[in-house]
This record gives structure tokens, C-alpha cells and sequence, in this order.
């Protein structure tokens, strides 16, 4: 494998089926580990899938696919360093709120959008050099932000299937992960990003556990905040939902493999959200009116059962 070479042949496709076999390659050998990403952030491709100037028609299935690589590339930080030359950081956020684009080629700079989010988080450990890359985006970002989670709720009211939830809530969910250096969660609630997930779980869009996980992801920095607590508090059907999520995380559902491994991560989640909620009275009442008590026990106990008690002792 040359990561270069691959790069270059990315750079002079002159035909889409020549580049699409390009970017395929690059994400089967990204799917390989952190270590490979780092060697493709270091060869340019960052910038060469940002790239604007396609020689060839059908640009948007191929802005598609080149985001969807992007996104695996930025799994490693080092994505940042390209990210802050050139504007590249800009052209990207760019994308998701330019009308002109399709709700595909928003999802999948979400998507992108995620990664790189996850890498700005003030406690991730970084080299000096990532970390002085991670200052600037962060700067740019906070600035577009208004605009990013507008478009968030743009694409979420329009979802068509569950893939494009879950790529934009789990978005949402690393863009609220910052909210101690921007203001991401007052502008959840003023954008009223929480009614159009919702609104997608209810329309059948949320069937996984791995999509209910973005969710509450989304759900818990704003409950642990007594302005987001008012907030969740105009939500009618977010009862509803966390009793949906219990149900299916119940000991004994059926789960597929893959699943199982984030049940955990999505009671965790759940139960320290409910731990803030239910000291509300009337998100207390509707739980309490629809038996989600019950099903809160039972996974509670579970919860105990299959963690360190240590995990859950403040969740009551």
C-alpha cells in the first residue's frame, strides 16, 4: 500500500469510475486502523476529497463518496493540521448549510462534521501542533455554529431513513460535547434541534439501538443543565422515547451481536439522563402515567447487575 500514490491517482482521475475505484481503495485501507488514517492525512488526502473542482459530471454522487472517505480519514486528529490550511476547515462547514446542496451531501459533511468534533473536545490529548490546529477550528466553528446546527435541523426535518439520523444526531450529540467552550446547547434549544429527532423517532426512523444512542447522546449535556432541563421540559414525547429505549434494552429483547456491545453505553446514558428528569415534576408525571417506572427498574437492576455499581451510584 503507498499512501501517496493513491493520493496522486485521487488527484488525477480524469473520469468518475476511475476516482470512484480510488476513494474505495482509500477507505478499505482506512478501515484498517488509526495508523493508516494517520498516513493518509499526512499524503494530502484530507484536502484532496475536500476538493471542489471535479472534471467529470454527476459531481453530487461523487461529493457523496468522497465525504463519506473524509469522514473515515477524520477519525485520526491529525486531519485537523489540513483542516486549518487554506480555509479547508471553512469550505467544509460550507457545505452543510449552502442551499444549493442536496440533504446528502449535508448528512455526509455531518458526518465529517462529527469526527472533527470529537477531536476538538478540550480534553482530548493531542500533540502541540494538533492542539494549536484544534484552537482555530474550534474559533471557526464557534463562529458558523448558528448556521451548522440550523442546517442540522434542516436535514433532520427532511430525514427520508434511519442512516442520515444517525449520522446527523450523532453530529449533534459530539457538537454538544463542547458545549463548556461554545454555546452548542442554548442554540439546541433556540433552534429546537430535540423536536425534530423526535419528531424522526416517531415517524420510525430511529429503530436501532445505535441510532437511540446518538440520541440520547444529543439529550445529555442538555439535562444536566437547568435551562436545557426547561427545554426537554416542552418535549411532550421525549417520556415516550426514553421508555421506548428501555424497552428495547431490556435483558431480555433479542438483540443482533453488534447491538449488545452499545446497550450498555445507551442505559448509561439514559439512566443519568433520567436521574436529572425525573426530579421534575412533570416529566415525572408522564413518566410515571405511562408504567415507565417499571421498565426503569428492570433495567436499572440489569444495569447494576451487568456493571460496576460504582457506574450508576448516581443515578436515582
Amino acid at each position: 500500500m503507498d499512501c501517496e500514490m493513491l493520493v496522486q491517482a485521487l488527484d488525477q482521475s480524469k473520469n468518475k469510475v476511475g476516482f470512484m475505484r480510488t476513494v474505495a481503495a482509500i477507505s478499505g485501507f482506512a478501515d484498517r486502523g488509526n495508523h493508516v488514517r494517520r498516513l493518509f492525512c499526512k499524503a494530502g488526502a484530507v484536502v484532496s476529497l475536500l476538493r471542489s473542482d471535479f472534471p467529470f459530471d454527476d459531481t453530487e454522487s461523487v461529493r457523496v463518496v468522497a465525504l463519506r472517505c473524509l469522514a473515515n480519514v477524520s477519525c485520526h486528529p491529525d486531519s485537523l493540521l489540513s483542516l486549518e490550511k487554506d480555509s479547508n476547515f471553512q469550505k467544509l462547514i460550507a457545505m452543510i448549510w449552502i442551499n444549493a446542496n442536496s440533504n446528502a451531501i449535508r448528512c455526509e459533511t455531518a458526518g465529517v462534521l462529527a469526527q472533527i468534533a470529537a477531536h476538538l473536545q478540550p480534553t482530548k490529548r493531542k500533540s502541540d501542533e494538533v492542539m494549536a490546529a484544534a484552537a482555530t477550528l474550534l474559533d471557526s466553528l464557534i463562529d458558523a455554529l448558528p448556521a451548522v446546527v440550523r442546517a442540522l435541523v434542516y436535514v433532520t426535518k427532511h430525514v427520508k431513513d434511519e442512516e442520515t439520523l444517525l449520522v446527523v444526531a450523532a453530529c449533534i450529540a459530539n457538537l454538544s460535547l463542547l458545549h463548556s467552550v461554545t454555546p452548542v446547547l442554548e442554540l439546541v434549544c433556540q433552534q429546537d434541534c430535540m423536536s425534530s429527532l423526535l419528531l424522526a423517532w416517531r415517524n420510525g426512523y430511529a429503530a436501532t439501538l445505535f441510532t437511540k444512542n446518538q440520541i440520547t447522546g444529543a439529550v445529555l449535556g442538555l439535562s444536566m443543565q437547568s435551562f436545557g432541563q426547561d427545554y426537554l421540559m416542552t418535549q411532550p414525547s421525549l417520556a415516550e422515547f426514553f421508555i421506548d429505549v428501555l424497552n428495547q434494552c431490556l435483558p431480555e429483547k433479542s438483540l443482533a451481536e453488534a447491538e449488545i456491545a452499545v446497550r450498555n453505553r445507551v442505559v448509561r446514558r439514559s439512566l443519568i439522563i433520567l436521574g436529572c428528569l425525573l426530579k421534575r415534576d412533570e416529566f415525572r408525571g408522564i413518566f410515571l402515567k405511562s408504567q415507565g417506572i417499571i421498565i426503569y427498574q428492570k433495567v436499572l437492576g440489569f444495569a447494576n447487575r451487568e456493571t460496576t455499581p460504582r457506574s450508576f451510584h448516581n443515578v436515582k
